[in-house]
């Protein structure tokens, strides 16, 4: 995947969000991507919410208005007592600081599913990167 943004710091959480890049031409990404979307609907199937609410199910994969973008999933880097609670390498295999990863970094990172919990009224599933290893 690739990251479009740098990682965003907010009051101590740290986003990075990972687009679905080329989702429609590349076989492996396509079928990550919709990996990745029939989890969030058998969350949303799990949770029993349905079309009436579905509103309540804030999805982690994100798209632009326009549509005009490869869709992103919002992952958080777990960070407790001052550091990172994940791993960074280069491509040589070498550890690395996970905030000088630039712009447009291709990465393969090795996620779990946190929690999914409600917040504002909302449930939302959190995803969490272990290892960033860059392309």
């Amino acid at each position: 995947m690739t990251m479009p943004f740098k990682i965003n710091e907010n009051n101590g959480s740290f986003i990075m969000n990972l687009q679905f890049t080329n989702y429609k031409d590349d076989q492996n990404m396509n079928q990550f991507y919709n990996f990745m979307r029939n989890l969030e609907i058998q969350h949303i199937k799990h949770i029993g919410l349905e079309e009436s609410n579905i509103e309540l199910y804030l999805p982690q994969i994100r798209r632009d208005k326009d549509e005009k973008y490869d869709p992103n999933l919002v992952t958080k880097l777990p960070f407790r007592y001052s550091k990172f609670e994940c791993d960074a390498y280069n491509r040589d295999g070498e550890l690395i600081n996970i905030l000088n990863i630039s712009r447009f970094s291709k990465m393969q990172c090795d996620i779990f599913i946190d929690k999914i919990w409600v917040f504002n009224d909302q449930y939302i599933c959190k995803w969490k990167v272990k290892t960033i290893q860059l392309l």
